[in-house]
């Protein structure tokens, strides 16, 4: 198996319960069911993505990936968040295309810990975080994991894009 580029600690899907789902109460909650949730809805996520990628590269090329990537992972996240019963998926990274799905202060500290843990050489397949976070009545957990980009990825996130992929990208940006 190879080790996957260390890009890949950029690149997570961060899941957050809304605080309301959380009781109030001043003792915290076992985490490992809402860690198992929120893993599974990772699980999830990364497959719908995949096949769509897939669907999208074999329809029209890494040009039409793109477009995936932009409108349909939003409408995929916002989808699973509707039927995923008060967890809100989305994805994030340390350095994003669309100011839209920059990190909060709580994502940017857990990326920057998942880019290091993949520069000392960690495996990012096996890495993910949770944590509550606030008091009282604001308490929400979080939840985040590393998407570890195969070479389908690399296409449009490696150091080495081709000048008419960037060409797409640029038509396509946000910022």
């Amino acid at each position: 198996m190879t080790k996957p580029t260390t890009a890949v600690a950029a690149f997570v899907i961060a899941l957050a319960i809304a605080p309301l789902s959380l009781p109030a109460q001043p003792a915290q909650p076992d985490t490992t069911e809402l860690t198992n949730q929120a893993r599974a809805l990772t699980k999830k996520f990364a497959a719908r993505m995949l096949k769509d990628l897939q669907g999208a590269l074999r329809a029209g090329g890494p040009e039409n990936a793109v477009k995936v990537c932009k409108q349909i992972a939003p409408k995929i996240a916002k989808e699973e968040s509707g039927q995923s019963g008060g967890w809100k998926i989305g994805r994030t990274a340390l350095r994003v295309r669309n100011p839209a799905n920059a990190p909060d202060q709580f994502e940017r500290k857990i990326l920057e810990h998942f880019q290091a843990k993949a520069a000392a050489g960690a495996n990012l397949a096996t890495l993910d975080h949770a944590e509550i976070v606030g008091t009282g009545a604001n308490r929400t957990f979080r939840y985040m994991k590393p998407i570890v980009m195969g070479k389908l990825c690399l296409t449009c996130h490696g150091p080495e894009v081709a000048p008419e992929i960037k060409t797409v990208l640029g038509e396509h940006s946000t910022a």
